[in-house]
C-alpha cells in the first residue's frame, strides 16, 4: 500500500482478483481505497465480479487518468452486471473505460452499466469516461450506471461515447434504458438527491425495447426514466446528447425523457 493508505494496482491480474474475488477471508474491497498505477490491458478476459452489495462497500477506486482495455464482463445469476456489479458508499474517479463488453442476458434483474450495475448510499463518480463499449441487459441499462436505487449519486464530468447500450427482450420487463443511466429510482423511506453535472452522451447507438408501452419502461439518449417522490432531487447541469442513433420498438408512442440538455 502507499503512504496515503492506497492499495497500488499494477497488473490485470490484480484488478481481476479485486473484482472477483469470492474468497471472505482473501481480499474484499469494503473499506479499502484503490489505485490504478499505469493502464490494464485484458485482451478480452472474461471475468465475473462479485455481485454481493456488501463486497464493494465503502469503498474509493482512483483511475489516476489511467484506462481500462478490453475487459468481457459476465453475469453471475440474474443480478446487476458491471465492473463494480452492486456499490454503497463508493467514489470512482479519474478513469477511462474502453472496449468493454457487459452482458447481463435476460432477467427481471438483468440490470448492466459499464462501471456501476446498482447503486446505494453516497456515490461519487468524477472524470470517468466510457469508451467503444458494448453494454446489454433487460432493464435498469446505461452507458455508465444502471440502476440508481437509493439514496445520491453526484456525476461530474462524465461521458460515453461510441458506444453500443441494447435491451434483451423479455414481456413487461424490457427498458428503462439510457445512454448516462438506465433508471433514476426512489426509494420511499429516503430523501433522494442526484446532481450530474457536464456529463455527455455522444456517438452511440441505443438499440431499446419498451416492454409495457408507456413511460414506466421509458428509455432515452441521457437517463431511461426517473422515479420520484416529494423532496427527492435531480439536477442536471450543462449536460449534453450529440450525434447518436435511438431505436425504441415496441411502443405505440415514443417516451423519450431527454432529447438536448
Amino acid at each position: 500500500a502507499s503512504m496515503d493508505g492506497y492499495i497500488e494496482i499494477t497488473h490485470p491480474g490484480q484488478l481481476a482478483t479485486l473484482l472477483s474475488e469470492t474468497d471472505a477471508e482473501a481480499f474484499v474491497a469494503t473499506g479499502k481505497k484503490v489505485r490504478l498505477m499505469k493502464d490494464l490491458y485484458f485482451n478480452n478476459i472474461a471475468i465475473t465480479p462479485n455481485p454481493s452489495l456488501l463486497y464493494f462497500s465503502d469503498f474509493v477506486f482512483d483511475g489516476n487518468g489511467h484506462t481500462l482495455y478490453n475487459i468481457t464482463v459476465q453475469r453471475e445469476g440474474n443480478k446487476a452486471v458491471a465492473l463494480f456489479p452492486e456499490v454503497n458508499n463508493v467514489t470512482i474517479k479519474n478513469l477511462v473505460i474502453k472496449d468493454i463488453n457487459v452482458d447481463a442476458g435476460v432477467g427481471d434483474e438483468a440490470y448492466a452499466g459499464a462501471l456501476i450495475g446498482t447503486s446505494y448510499g453516497n456515490v461519487v463518480v468524477e472524470k470517468v469516461k466510457v469508451k467503444n463499449s458494448t453494454i446489454k441487459g433487460t432493464n435498469k441499462v446505461g452507458g455508465l450506471i444502471g440502476f440508481v436505487a437509493q439514496d445520491s449519486i453526484t456525476l461530474t464530468d462524465c461521458g460515453v461515447s461510441g458506444s453500443t447500450i441494447e435491451t434483451n427482450e423479455l414481456a413487461n420487463e424490457s427498458g428503462l434504458a439510457g445512454g448516462l443511466i438506465g433508471y433514476i429510482a426512489s426509494a420511499e423511506d429516503s430523501v433522494d438527491k442526484c446532481t450530474i453535472e457536464s456529463c455527455t452522451v455522444k456517438n452511440s447507438n441505443l438499440t431499446v425495447i419498451n416492454s409495457l408501452n408507456s413511460a414506466d419502461r421509458a428509455n432515452s439518449e441521457f437517463i431511461g426514466a426517473v422515479g420520484g417522490n416529494e423532496g427527492d432531487e435531480l439536477i442536471i447541469k450543462k449536460c449534453t446528447v450529440e450525434n447518436n442513433v435511438f431505436k425504441q420498438t415496441g411502443v405505440d408512442k415514443n417516451y423519450v425523457a431527454y432529447h438536448e440538455l
